[in-house]
């Protein structure tokens, strides 16, 4: 199976990655994971993939559009990283499609394209009981280095980085900023 990817140009193909990030969405719903991002209308999905100089990509198989990932470029100051990163995010492919590499491949170009703009960095963060994605970001180098809860969503996710340049904190100091976070969150200390 050839997988295409492609940059999103215009309001049209936006009206695409709506349209797939409801559809799998609803496979979240089912399995009990309400984010905030399936409530988003046209304008709001526009908004939220252009800012921070935000790029858009569709997969496509055999002509049909079935997976979409944005990359947004941005400051960050956490414990883990302070400066420009890449920050990907809206991640979504059809359900049918699930499971064959499209997520894969769209995550890959979105490290591609931070690597044209000199970006090192590349954070993301997907729901806790979201084994797939947990899995996908793994298996391209990401670990998971910090724990968090947005307003809207009904569970708390887990943040993936992976550094391009280098790994460059011990594994026993991520995983204790990770329990410390996970645990405060958890106890509602934030």
């Amino acid at each position: 199976m050839e997988i295409l990817i492609s940059k999103v140009k215009n309001k049209n193909q936006f009206e695409e990655v709506l349209e797939i990030l409801k559809k799998a969405h609803e496979v979240n719903k089912k399995n009990g994971l309400l984010y905030s991002t399936a409530k988003l209308d046209l304008p709001e999905l526009i908004n939220k993939a252009t800012v921070f100089e935000g790029i858009t990509f569709l997969a496509s198989v055999n002509g049909k559009n079935v997976g979409t990932a944005t990359v947004c470029f941005r400051s960050l100051n956490y414990w883990y990283h302070t400066g420009m990163v890449a920050t990907i995010k809206l991640v979504g492919v059809l359900p049918e499609y699930s499971g064959k590499g499209i997520a894969k491949n769209l995550i890959q170009e979105c490290i591609r394209e931070a690597l044209k703009n000199d970006i090192n960095v590349i954070v993301s963060d997907t729901a806790e009981g979201n084994v797939p994605m947990k899995k996908t970001f793994l298996s391209l180098g990401f670990v998971i280095c910090d724990y968090c809860k947005y307003p809207g969503n009904n569970f708390n996710s887990d943040v993936f980085v992976r550094w391009l340049d280098g790994f460059c904190y011990d594994k026993n100091i991520i995983k204790k900023n990770y329990l410390t976070k996970k645990s405060m969150i958890l106890n509602d200390d934030i």
